[in-house]
């Protein structure tokens, strides 16, 4: 078999799906990058061990939140593509756009409330997070350093961030 064939017939959905591993694996390296610098170590925190030892529970909540990052940057208006030109700046996002996106993360992204619920961790009420307006400014400036850091994790992962007109 010739290098760089598939194995399997490329559809829209398999293409989409290896997209979103790419992503995943991208935001997994930005949180274990960001908690590294905040002195976590695996021991302490089981979702900074490197990808091929992590859960798979935690990986899929990776790649759960990779495919939610469309719907949180429709909400600013903007979208992504392949990057095309690897010298330009990432797209920066404005202070109020950080806080929407650093509020969405943490009230919508789809299987956060229910990965930590299981995994025992603070935060959890119910089904659910703590509100954000409730939560510690410590774990809000995580979250808007999350949201910050955005376009630059995914020109990393070979995507840019645009503004749709």
């Amino acid at each position: 078999m010739p290098l760089g064939c598939w194995t399997r017939p490329a559809t829209p959905e398999s293409l989409l799906e290896g997209t979103y591993e790419v992503l995943a694996r991208a935001l997994h390296e930005e949180h274990v990058r960001l908690s590294s610098e905040m002195g976590l170590a695996a021991r302490s925190d089981l979702s900074v061990a490197p990808w091929e030892d992590l859960a798979e529970e935690l990986r899929e909540r990776n790649r759960m939140q990779a495919r939610h990052i469309h719907v949180e940057l429709d909400q600013l208006h903007c979208a992504i593509a392949p990057l095309t030109d690897w010298d330009a700046p990432p797209l920066g996002f404005t202070a109020q756009e950080v806080e929407l996106l650093a509020r969405m993360e943490h009230e919508c992204a789809p299987g956060w409330d229910t990965t930590r619920a299981s995994q025992g961790r603070r935060g959890s009420r119910g089904a659910g997070l703590v509100p954000w307006d409730e939560l510690p400014a410590e774990n809000k400036e995580r979250a808007r350093n999350r949201a910050r850091s955005l376009p630059v994790l995914l020109a990393r992962a070979g995507f840019q961030v645009y503004r749709l007109q």
